[in-house]
């Protein structure tokens, strides 16, 4: 199955094809922001997620992946840039630096949010009162890919491909 081995290493360019055809992570979409993205996604996302492509996609690895991402995302600069491209790009209520500062907070409250639950999801699930299946549903996973979690055959590379916003939305989870 050649088209397994693809996912055992992330992909950036992949991954991209993959949000535009998703089209649910719309912040990205912009055209000031393709540029940006796309060259974070090619030369960062798969260094930022070593590891981590083979590993299932349960809330707690896809909780870690989101903060492996979020992480990167602030390390490299990369918030910077794309608050200049929206800026410049649209007609924003924010200035460049407002936009910047907006975007460092919400990946940090990403980080925040998700170092707990990928640390002890079992214990999250529990004091939310929530089971797997319901995480992954709010974290907009589809039921085909809750199922082929619940089957084992979907890790966190095959889900950038199948569905990347539920791994890279920093502001849903």
């Amino acid at each position: 199955m050649a088209g397994e081995v693809a996912v055992l290493n992330i992909n950036g360019a992949a991954v991209w094809d993959a949000i535009l055809e998703e089209g649910a992570l719309t912040m990205l979409l912009h055209d000031g922001t393709r540029q940006v993205m796309l060259g974070f996604m090619e030369t960062e996302l798969p260094e930022a997620l070593d590891g981590l492509a083979r590993l299932p996609a349960t809330g707690g690895n896809i909780a870690a992946a989101t903060v492996a991402f979020a992480r990167r995302l602030l390390n490299k600069g990369v918030l910077s840039d794309l608050a200049a491209a929206i800026a410049k790009g649209t007609r924003p209520s924010f200035s460049a630096d407002e936009l910047y500062d907006r975007l460092v907070e919400s990946a940090e409250e990403a980080i925040d949010q998700r170092v707990e639950k990928a640390a002890g999801y079992e214990d999250y699930l529990a004091s939310q009162g929530m089971t797997d299946e319901q995480e992954l549903r709010r974290l907009g996973m589809d039921a085909d890919n809750i199922r082929r979690v619940q089957s084992g055959e979907l890790t966190i590379g095959k889900l950038l491909l199948a569905q990347p916003s539920v791994v890279l939305d920093l502001s849903t989870q």
